[in-house]
């Protein structure tokens, strides 16, 4: 159902202008058209960075899939080229209450190649973007708004595109000051072309072009078909390393023609958005990795067979359901290695997951000769569903 109010100059009385029942009307309307509007990007304020908590990603260069890093939660990175950069959580250097995505040239790629491409972009899912109706002859309007600072001044492309990059639309935003300044682009959705609304699928895709060579350049304003992420008047973020540096803050994707005030995000909302496709046993604020001790809330396994036997465990079972079937890791928190540890016989135990779901699996180890009934298996693990 389509809440959005009519325009007030739509709108007659048949009392006087002043009267008291016109007051009423108008205040509850004005109060209704600024209410805080959603926020399409769930972790637009990086409160999450369940992997590296707050340590650096390299994107380095590669074709394809390959040249895509994931970084934070709802966050990817891909270089296409020589140069790579880094993307990282910070404290904003702004206002020390808020968080800020810092991007960081670090090998520059100062002659761009035709081929060679460089952005950030947040993959939105397409059942959370499905009622924006892209593809359809009712696709909405939608306004993207953050605030930046940028070293290297100039032209900067901001793309939009489908799941399937088989359209693609671009914007473009220009940077005078190397200060902090709030950006903005609206644009209509397209009308056409295949657009995916299921969950677990790449909906909308929403990309900073950091740098791009020919071959990714064209008209701006414009859906097409054309690999198009930017304009030829991009400015080359990659041309020096070290000194070339963004800092991304407060990014929303809102539906209108006007960005105004979002609905606030929590923490508690924030991960339970982010656990959707990415979930690990750690606790929060501890990055993911091998032997990082066994305090660290690893998942705790009583042994029901003695010997070098497989033991299969109860089910453990997610906070939430997943998008979609998880790849699992598995992390030894007392070795740098996959497997499991028996705490009681000091040795380390193959590991594998079993009946593995969007809800929950199996976790199945192989015990070692010294392993008893009632040792106690610890093992962290990685569920990823990420798009």
């Amino acid at each position: 159902m389509d809440l959005t109010p009519p325009p007030l100059s739509a709108i007659s009385f048949t009392v006087k202008e002043t009267s008291l029942w016109k007051k009423w009307f108008v205040a509850i309307f004005n109060a209704f058209a600024s209410r805080p509007k959603y926020n399409y990007f769930y972790n637009g304020s990086w409160l999450v960075d369940q992997v590296n908590e707050g340590a650096a990603y390299t994107v380095t260069g590669g074709g394809g899939d390959s040249g895509i890093i994931r970084c934070m939660d709802g966050f990817s990175g891909r270089a296409v080229g020589a140069g790579s950069f880094t993307v990282q959580r910070v404290t904003d250097p702004d206002n020390a209450a808020g968080n800020a995505c810092k991007i960081v040239c670090t090998v520059n790629d100062a002659s761009l190649a035709a081929g060679d491409l460089y952005y950030v972009e947040i993959p939105l899912e397409g059942a959370r973007v499905a009622n924006l109706k892209s593809g359809t002859s009712a696709a909405k309007s939608i306004t993207i708004k953050f605030n930046a600072s940028f070293v290297i001044t100039g032209t900067y492309g901001i793309c939009v595109a489908n799941g399937g990059e088989t359209r693609l639309y671009a914007g473009t935003i220009v940077i005078t000051s190397t200060a902090e300044t709030s950006y903005t682009i609206t644009l209509q959705l397209d009308t056409s072309g295949t657009w995916l609304y299921a969950s677990a699928t790449i909906g909308l895709r929403v990309r900073l072009t950091l740098a791009a060579g020919s071959s990714f350049q064209g008209s701006a304003g414009v859906w097409g078909t054309a690999q198009t992420f930017t304009t030829s008047a991009q400015a080359n973020f990659m041309a020096t390393a070290t000194t070339n540096i963004i800092y991304l803050k407060q990014m929303q994707l809102v539906e209108g023609t006007v960005a105004g005030d979002i609905m606030p995000q929590s923490y508690a909302e924030a991960l339970r958005d982010c656990q959707r496709f990415l979930r690990k046993s750690f606790p929060q604020g501890f990055i993911v990795a091998s032997n990082q001790g066994l305090t660290q809330g690893s998942l705790r396994y009583i042994v029901n067979k003695a010997g070098a036997i497989v033991n299969n465990f109860s089910d453990t079972r997610f906070p939430i359901e997943m998008a979609s079937t998880p790849v699992m890791t598995f992390y030894n928190p007392a070795a740098a290695n996959a497997f499991a540890r028996d705490v009681d016989a000091v040795a380390d135990c193959t590991t594998t997951a079993a009946g593995v779901s969007p809800t929950g699996f199996a976790l199945s180890a192989t015990g070692v000769a010294g392993t008893a009934i009632g040792n106690r298996f610890f093992v962290e693990y990685l569920a990823d569903s990420r798009l």
